[in-house]
C-alpha cells in the first residue's frame, strides 16, 4: 500500500509491484500462498485466504448460488441459516464420541452420544409421534412411560414381560393364560361362569370348605354318605316316618316299653281248613282259624324250628265242627306239660297262646285243660 508519507519512488515500486501481480493473474490465475482483501476501509487491516502448500491438484467450487460463506461453522446470526435445503440433501453426518447436538434457543433439548451405548436424551424431554399425545419419555429415573391417546400395538410372536404388571383398566385376552406361578386373584373377582365344567376336583377344595349351605336339595344320595355318618343328632325330629323303614329293619331291641298297642297290632287271619297244620313265625300276634268238621290239631314247633320272640302270641279259634287241639312240639312246654295238649272247649271258642320262655308256652282261653 501506498501512504501519503510515502515518496513517489515508493509509489513507483509499489506501481510496478502491482502491474507485476495483475500480469501474473491474467496469466496463470496463480498466487503463491495467499490473497490479501482490503476491504471498503483502506486501513491496517485486511482479510488474506492462505492456502495450504498442496501434496496434489486441489480445487475449490463455488456454486452459481447466492449466499454467506461460513468459515468457522457457525450462521452469521441466530436461526439464520440451513443445513442443506429440500432438494440439496447431505447424505452423511458423523460425530464424535460423546458429542452433544443441541435443540432450541436455549438448548433445552439435548441428544448425547454414548460411546459403544445409544444416544441419551436429557431429562424429562420425549420423543413424540404425530402430536404431544403421542410420545415416549422418562418422567423421572427409573421410569419410562409410552403415552397414547388411543391405543398401544405390540405385535410379536412372543413379548416377554419380565417384573411385576399394573393394569388400571380392562384386561381383553383372546388367547390363553399361561402360568408358571400360582396365580393370585382378588377376592370375589372369580364368578361361577369363569370356572369351566368339571374344573374344580375333590383335591382343589379345601378341607371344612362346603357346609350344608353349599348343597340343593336332593344332592347328596346314599353313595355318597359314609357308613355309620347319620348319628342320631343329625336326623331332624319327625324326618323318619314309615316309608324310610325297610321290611325287618327293626327288631323288638328298638321298640321302647308298652309303644305297641293293639291298634298297633295288624289283624290278618290265616285260615286253615286242614286236620293239622304247624304254626309259622308268621303267625306271631294273628289269628288262625281252624275249620274242619273232623278232629284237628295246631302244633307249636319248638324254638330250634321257628324262633319265635318271647312275648309272641298266636290266636287260634275253632270255626269247624271238628275239635281243635294245641299241641307242643318237641320239646315245647304247654301249661307246665311237656308235648302238652289243650282242646278248646266249643266251636266259635278261641285260645290264646303266649311264648313265656325259650319253648315254654301258655295256653289262655275257653279249653279243657291240659293233658
Amino acid at each position: 500500500s501506498v501512504l501519503a508519507s510515502n515518496s513517489l519512488e515508493d509509489f513507483r515500486i509499489e506501481f510496478n509491484n502491482l502491474v507485476t501481480d495483475v500480469d501474473a493473474i491474467q496469466l496463470a490465475n496463480t498466487f503463491d500462498t495467499r490473497i490479501i482483501f482490503e476491504g471498503s476501509t483502506v486501513d491496517g487491516f485486511e482479510t488474506a485466504l492462505t492456502l495450504v502448500d498442496p501434496t496434489a491438484d486441489r480445487s475449490i467450487v463455488l456454486p452459481n448460488v447466492s449466499g454467506n460463506l461460513i468459515v468457522d461453522g457457525n450462521p452469521i446470526s441466530a436461526n439464520g441459516e440451513s443445513l442443506g435445503t429440500a432438494s440439496l440433501e447431505w447424505s452423511d453426518a458423523f460425530f464424535a464420541d460423546g458429542s452433544i447436538l443441541y435443540f432450541g434457543a436455549d438448548q433445552d433439548v439435548t441428544l448425547t452420544h454414548v460411546a459403544d451405548t445409544g444416544l441419551l436424551l436429557n431429562t424429562t424431554m420425549v420423543v413424540q409421534f404425530r402430536d404431544s399425545a403421542i410420545n415416549i419419555g422418562s418422567p423421572a429415573d427409573g421410569d419410562l412411560d409410552i403415552n397414547a391417546d388411543d391405543e398401544i400395538e405390540l405385535n410379536s410372536t412372543l413379548i416377554d414381560i419380565n417384573g411385576n404388571v399394573e393394569i388400571s383398566g380392562t384386561a381383553t385376552t383372546t388367547g390363553v393364560h399361561t402360568f408358571t406361578a400360582v396365580p393370585v386373584f382378588p377376592n370375589n373377582t372369580i364368578e361361577t361362569a369363569d370356572i369351566q365344567a368339571d374344573a374344580i376336583t375333590g383335591a382343589k377344595i379345601a378341607d371344612d370348605a362346603i357346609n350344608s349351605e353349599h348343597y340343593t336339595n336332593g344332592s347328596i344320595d346314599t353313595a355318597h354318605i359314609a357308613a355309620d355318618q347319620i348319628v342320631a343328632s343329625l336326623i331332624a325330629d319327625d324326618a323318619i316316618n314309615s316309608e324310610h323303614y325297610t321290611d325287618g329293619s327293626i327288631d323288638t331291641a328298638h321298640i321302647a316299653d308298652k309303644q305297641i298297642t293293639p291298634a298297633k297290632i295288624a289283624g290278618s287271619v290265616n285260615a286253615q281248613t286242614g286236620t293239622a297244620y304247624t304254626s309259622v313265625l308268621g303267625d306271631a300276634f294273628k289269628s288262625v282259624t281252624m275249620t274242619n268238621s273232623s278232629a284237628n290239631k295246631l302244633t307249636i314247633p319248638p324254638n330250634s324250628s321257628v324262633a319265635y320272640a318271647v312275648g309272641d302270641r298266636i290266636d287260634v279259634v275253632m270255626m269247624g265242627a271238628g275239635v281243635t287241639s294245641i299241641q307242643g312240639g318237641s320239646g315245647v312246654t304247654v301249661n307246665g306239660v311237656s308235648t302238652g295238649t289243650v282242646a278248646i272247649a266249643a266251636q266259635f271258642a278261641a285260645v290264646a297262646c303266649l311264648k313265656l320262655a325259650t319253648d315254654t308256652w301258655v295256653a289262655i282261653g275257653n279249653h279243657g285243660g291240659v293233658s
